[in-house]
Order: C-alpha cells, then structure tokens, then sequence
C-alpha cells in the first residue's frame, strides 16, 4: 500500500493526534483515511503474528550469523528504504525484533490499544485519561519496528528485492573486518578473524549456553576465531578429566548441539592434557590463553602459570618438522604417482591419502604449534583455515571435487579392506593432479613461514 517511508510517517501522523488536544482531519478523504491506517496496522501484526510462529521464524530466531557488515552495509546503499529504528542484532535477524514486539504484548492487547488510539483521535474530547503516555510511546515505538523487521524479511526472503533505481557496485563496499594472526605465525590468502563483532560476542554467549547446558562437565571455552567460508565459530574446549567420555566423541556431541545455531569447530582436550602442555611450553595453548577470547572458564579449574613461547627455538622446530613430516608428504606422493604409472590404483589412492595427511599434519604444527593424531582429512583442512584458505581452495567443492575428496577420504581404509573398493583410472589420475597442487601449495606456505620467522 506504501513505502516504508509512507508506513512511518502516517504511524507517526496517527499519534499525533493520540496525544495532543486534536484530532483527525483530512481534507481531501476524511475521517476514512485514519481508519483504513488503523485497518492495516492491525492486519501487519495479525500478520507477522501467524509468520512468527512459522518454522522459517524459529530457525532464523536460534541462526548465528558471521560477518554481516558487509551486506548489512550493501542493502544499505542498494534498498529503495532502509531501516532506522532497529538495533545492529535485529537489521542481522529482523525476527529477534518480531519476537520482542509479541513479548511486550498480545496481539489482543495491540488490538486494544489500537481501537483505542482509532476512538481518540476521531474524538473533538481530550484524549482519555486512561491511555498512558509510557504504553502509546512503547506501543509507537515497537509498530514502528514492527515496520522495519517486516520490510527487512520481504527485501530479504522474497525475490528480487526492490533497491533504488541506479545500480550500486559492490566493490564499493570494503569489509572493515580486521584479520590478525594472533594463533599463527603467518596468514597466507586467509579469511579467519580472532576479533569479535558486537553481534559475534552475543552468538558466542549463545553457543557457551548451549555446550554448558548439555554438557556441565566442561571447563573452559576459548573463541579461538570465526571463518565466514563456511560460516563456523573455531573453539578451544577443554574437559574435566573425570569425564572418560573419548575426545572424539565429545567433538562430535559438542559440533551436533552447536549446529542449529551455527558450525563449530571444536578442538577439544581433556584437562590435564591442557595442564601438561602447559608445562612443556605448548605454542598452541599459549596463544589461546594469551591473545584469545576466554569464554569461559569454571572456579575448579586452576592453571599453572604460563610460560612464554621460546621464539628462537621455533624456526630450528619448524624446520625439522618439515624434513620429517613434510618430505614424507612428498615421498608417499612420488611413490603414489609411480604406483599409478604401474596401474595399481588402489595402492596409489592409499599413498595419496597418507600424502596428504602428513602434509596437513606438518603445516598445522609448523603455523599453529598444534599437534594433530587423526586421519580425518576434512577436519584437517578445516583446522587449516585457521592459517590458510589455498589449501582448502585445492580442493573448490564443485559437485567433481566433492567426488574427488570423497574417494580420497575413503582411500585410507577402503583401500586396505573393501574387496569391491575397484576407482577408475581417471579418478585416480584426477585426483593425483589435485594432491600433487596441494603439496605444492603446503610447500609454498612453509617457505612463507620460513620467511617471515628469519
């Protein structure tokens, strides 16, 4: 029927004549006008009513969302209107602002009101005694939300939205985001942020509710980081070591929970694991402690005292790492390569895997000081993003590099077990392309640590 704009600006008229002395003239309509106004009010909230209680509205009321500024930023410069009213937490999830308009009142109660304010400001009488100044500005001020939360939802779930009538580039829109390298010694093309956005710190508050509630025995949480590619929350969690449930399974509890509300990445360790690598001068331990996020953190866990990282020490480390782990990464791979040269797919896919893993496995200790013992593939590039997108980008997720990574995860015990396990040559072939870049790639992440740690 209107605008955004238009919507407002008649509330804003309807009130006018609520609280002062006179009332309602229009000389072109009449008194009609006010009372199709106060017609359309009360189907908006009937309206957004029956849409808060739709699954759509209590998903998106429990989503996390990462890294909104820039589209937020965006809709801002394209949109024909754009919100004034709402919070940053409610221009992110405009039904935060839809659920604290039904709490403050029942739609009878809106109706009430509203057949209140209709009979006032028709009326040549003094507004009525009842009506309290505190319920007509509340009353205003949540309807012109209500506004605003339901152009939002349009412009956003119903295509195409309605932007103004010259084009916006979107390069003209730089993310202010800040990126450091708090946990790693170097970012190579990396999107992962250790800070925290105000709309961030709330969706961790939700995410540390939700581990607390289902899992009372943990004892620290640190925000390690977030990446916007997938959307995830990376954290530290850290265990009572009287809980004998097994690491990975509290991985998997902890990451199923989290996952209504947004990924996480969890890395979790037991107690006195954590108590033991801070004794021996763990880097990984260090920096989270140190320059990371705590969470939170319960009374019964007490720390010994934090030593700091021997710095000289790292690079003679990280060289020796490499020519342990990184030059088998590269042997397994020569002697995959050859074993598809001599047709035994099956041993060359197995090699491919181990090649990978003990790449990945070097890089993760050398950037971060993390040692990992799995042979879960995609949690390591996973973890790999806290130092790098371009190992990760081998790999681009199209629907044949979906298939690519599938037969690659699968190698390492398929393999070794499955009698019908029977890839064909251009797989293999396929997918000997795509490890040997990802080595290459490692290889040259490596020489930028080396470089930058000179």
């Amino acid at each position: 029927m209107d605008w955004l704009p238009g919507h407002l600006e008649n509330l804003q008229r309807w009130r006018k004549y609520v609280i002062e002395e006179t009332y309602f003239k229009d000389k072109n309509n009449g008194p009609v006008s006010l009372l199709f106004t106060h017609k359309l009010n009360l189907r908006l909230i009937e309206a957004m009513y029956v849409l808060s209680l739709s699954k759509t509205a209590k998903q998106s009321l429990n989503k996390i969302h990462l890294n909104f500024n820039p589209q937020l930023q965006l809709e801002q410069l394209q949109w024909m209107d754009y919100p004034a009213h709402l919070s940053e937490e409610e221009l992110i999830n405009p039904y935060l602002a839809v659920k604290q308009f039904f709490k403050a009142y029942t739609v009878e109660q809106y109706r009430e009101f509203l057949n209140e304010w209709l009979e006032t400001a028709l009326s040549a009488s003094p507004p009525d005694e009842t009506l309290e100044a505190c319920d007509i500005i509340y009353v205003y001020e949540n309807l012109q939300k209500l506004y605003e939360a339901a152009w939002i939802i349009r412009q956003r779930e119903i295509e195409p939205p309605i932007i103004k009538t010259y084009d916006v580039e979107e390069s003209v829109v730089e993310v202010a985001h800040p990126q450091s390298a708090k946990l790693s010694l170097a970012h190579s093309n990396c999107a992962f942020n250790d800070t925290l956005t105000t709309a961030e710190r709330l969706g961790l508050n939700e995410l540390v509710k939700t581990i607390l509630d289902s899992l009372p025995f943990v004892q620290l949480i640190v925000h390690l980081g977030t990446h916007p590619n997938p959307e995830a929350y990376y954290l530290l969690i850290i265990t009572d070591e009287k809980d004998k449930a097994f690491e990975h399974d509290l991985i998997y509890r902890i990451e199923t929970i989290c996952k209504p509300l947004i990924n996480v990445c969890a890395i979790v360790h037991k107690s006195d694991a954590l108590i033991r690598g801070i004794n021996e001068g763990s880097r990984f331990f260090y920096n989270a402690l140190t320059k990371c996020t705590v969470a939170y953190q319960c009374a019964d866990l007490i720390l010994p005292e934090l030593q700091p990282v021997n710095h000289e020490n790292i690079r003679t480390q990280n060289e020796a790492i490499w020519k342990r782990w990184g030059r088998q990464g590269k042997d397994f791979l020569d002697t995959a390569l050859n074993c598809y040269d001599e047709g035994n797919y099956n041993l060359s896919l197995f090699l491919m895997h181990q090649s990978v893993e003990s790449t990945l496995s070097a890089l993760i200790r050398i950037n971060l000081g993390y040692r990992l013992a799995i042979h879960n593939l995609d949690r390591m590039l996973k973890i790999s993003l806290m130092f790098t997108d371009d190992l990760r980008n081998v790999f681009d997720m199209g629907v044949d590099d979906v298939r690519l990574f599938e037969l690659l995860q699968n190698a390492y015990s398929a393999a070794r077990y499955r009698d019908d396990f029977n890839p064909g040559q251009e797989m293999v072939k396929a997918l000997g392309d795509k490890v040997a870049k990802l080595f290459i790639t490692a290889e040259g992440i490596y020489g930028q640590v080396m470089e930058t740690s000179a």
